[in-house]
């Protein structure tokens, strides 16, 4: 059972050599790797789950910064080791939050923003499976000038 999701053939294309170096590691040559995938292909997917789970928590660890943003909503969270802060934006006006020069649209129409801020301690083994569950919901990885950006206004 993956924690995550089992990376994609193209991913999986792009990461050929660490996931020979991850098969080689784990005990499985060439040779038997081919064997393994063709005669117990469950055991075969079993170690692409457990590669998978490795480059996925490797790749959420390093996340600070996340963006989600919808027709009316923005939230953008910060990460740390312990604590993961959010400050978000409900927009009361009639128009849709465009997706383009999204600071300038903030920035001009800042009095129909309903601005808030939470934070929520957790513990490390936690974090990276908060992380997943908002990039699965659509939330994307952005830098820290727009977690500096909001809270200027909060």
């Amino acid at each position: 059972m993956v924690k995550y999701r089992f990376l994609t053939d193209a991913e999986l294309s792009e990461l050929e050599a660490e996931f020979k170096q991850f098969v080689i590691t784990n005990g499985l040559h060439d040779d038997e790797w081919r064997a393994l995938n063709k005669n117990n292909p469950e055991k075969a997917k079993e170690v692409v789950g457990m590669f998978s789970d490795l480059i996925l928590d490797k790749v959420f660890s390093q996340a600070k910064y996340l963006m989600h943003h919808s027709n009316d909503k923005i939230k953008v969270f910060h990460f740390t080791s312990s604590k993961a802060i959010m400050i978000g934006l409900d927009f009361e006006g009639d128009e849709v939050i465009p997706e383009d020069d999204l600071m300038d649209f903030i920035t001009d129409n800042v009095s129909k923003f309903k601005i808030y801020s939470a934070s929520k301690n957790y513990e490390e083994d936690v974090r990276n499976t908060e992380i997943y569950a908002l990039v699965r919901n659509g939330a994307e990885k952005v830098d820290e000038k727009w977690f500096d950006f909001l809270s200027k206004l909060n």
